[in-house]
């Protein structure tokens, strides 16, 4: 195993096409980017261990792993089957707490989605969000 120590901001590269950013920092938490082809699978290590036990099972159980494109506007940019279900909530005009209770989320798992969403799009603003996404194809 390689050890690597960066700072906020500072990448680490693996081979010509994967990048790792580190996002923030927050005690013991820290927050990395990934940037990698579609082709490349990232998982978290429970995901990954989840879709093993599946396919040693026999099970075809897909785990969140779907990708939602938005379109001709945006044709390299997907949200994941989470974002996308908040996404489709706040849309609706639906509060973090709404769209947390319905999905069985807390509000801050939900602003966290909504921050990678803000992010993918160059977004500053959950309003501007909702903007740009209702001008895709979503």
């Amino acid at each position: 195993m390689l050890i690597l120590t960066r700072k906020l901001g500072e990448i680490i590269r693996i081979q010509n096409n994967i990048q790792l950013v580190v996002v923030s920092i927050n005690n013991s938490q820290v927050r990395l980017g990934i940037q990698a082809p579609r082709e490349i699978s990232i998982d978290r290590e429970e995901i990954h261990q989840r879709k093993k036990n599946n396919l040693d099972n026999g099970t075809t159980e897909t785990i969140n792993s779907q990708r939602f494109y938005l379109g001709k506007n945006y044709p390299d940019i997907y949200f994941t089957s989470q974002e996308a279900r908040c996404i489709k909530h706040l849309l609706n005009g639906l509060t973090y707490k709404e769209v947390g209770d319905i999905l069985q989320l807390s509000p801050r798992t939900v602003i966290f989605y909504t921050s990678n969403m803000q992010a993918k799009l160059g977004c500053s603003s959950k309003k501007e969000l909702i903007t740009k996404v209702k001008s895709s194809d979503f």
